[in-house]
């Protein structure tokens, strides 16, 4: 597997921009940097897409990592695997994935809820706003 690693925390949304866009596994997606990179996945293959990891002084842990697949992964109906992490090792503040047989989900504070995925824009959005929403007082 090749990695692809980032300075900066943000830097997915570098990758994820907005201003040209092209087909990925059928699914029309944002443009991307060079980011990417080429690995195997439970034999499929799949173009990583975005990985990006900063630990924090605090021992807080924001993760985004999505891989752009051939196909969906059941029950999912779009051609993404993704996981998006912030917490502490074993620590889920807040968790968005999905997963053969299980689908698109998130956790919040120890609560596993449904998520409906509309696009890569939106969910990493979605995320954004329940991390704030956790860091709240």
């Amino acid at each position: 597997m090749v990695r692809c690693t980032f300075s900066l925390a943000r830097a997915w949304r570098l990758a994820v921009g907005t201003a040209s866009t092209r087909t990925l596994g059928g699914t029309k997606s944002p443009g991307w940097t060079s980011a990417q990179c080429i690995a195997i996945m439970q034999h499929m293959k799949a173009t990583l897409l975005v990985r990006s990891k900063e630990v924090r002084d605090d021992g807080v842990i924001e993760e985004v990592v999505i891989w752009s697949l051939p196909e969906p992964l059941p029950p999912s109906q779009h051609s993404f695997k993704y996981r998006l992490f912030y917490g502490r090792p074993g620590e889920d503040r807040v968790r968005y994935d999905n997963e053969r047989g299980k689908g698109d989900h998130r956790h919040v504070n120890g609560q596993e809820l449904a998520y409906v995925f509309e696009s890569l824009d939106k969910l990493l959005d979605d995320f954004d706003l329940d991390v704030q929403d956790w860091r709240a007082p």
